[in-house]
């Protein structure tokens, strides 16, 4: 079984907050850097795949439907911190209207998932690696707020 097999399988089975798909893309950007892949390489292979990955279908995909709206606004904001993450990563070494397209609004649209996911849900205490990336790159004092 493949590692991507294994994530994807833990969606449904063992589930840590990240969806199994977003986790692989930071595996393999995490192995592309390892291995001195050009931005080039980072740019064809682990951007669409970022790009492609959807919220909704993720949310969707759980057995239970009264999770739907939490699983769609914490993948949401999963999705929102890899961009920011790799954007870091990234920063000088791709263009810079790629490099915009990936961060252009990532921390404003996480904030409001955030915002939509209630302190008593479940998937709340999921949001400490994103929202430590997003702080990071939060811009002024009332997006840090929201973070803390």
């Amino acid at each position: 079984m493949t590692p991507r097999q294994i994530m994807n399988n833990s969606d449904g089975e063992l589930w840590a907050g990240c969806p199994a798909e977003l986790l692989y893309i930071i595996s393999l950007l995490n192995k592309a850097l390892k291995s001195d892949a050009s931005p080039l390489d980072i740019e064809k292979n682990i951007v669409p795949a970022l790009k492609s990955f959807s919220p909704i279908k993720w949310a969707v995909s759980s057995e239970n439907p009264c999770l739907m709206k939490s699983r769609y606004h914490l993948a949401s904001v999963y999705k929102e911190a890899v961009s920011i993450y790799l954007s870091q990563i990234m920063h000088g070494t791709i263009e810079d209207s790629l490099s915009e397209t990936l961060i252009g609004g990532p921390v404003t649209s996480a904030l409001l998932h955030i915002q939509s996911i209630d302190q008593d849900d479940e998937h709340f205490k999921c949001l400490i690696w994103p929202a430590f990336v997003i702080g990071a790159e939060a811009r002024n004092e009332s997006q840090r707020a929201t973070i803390v």
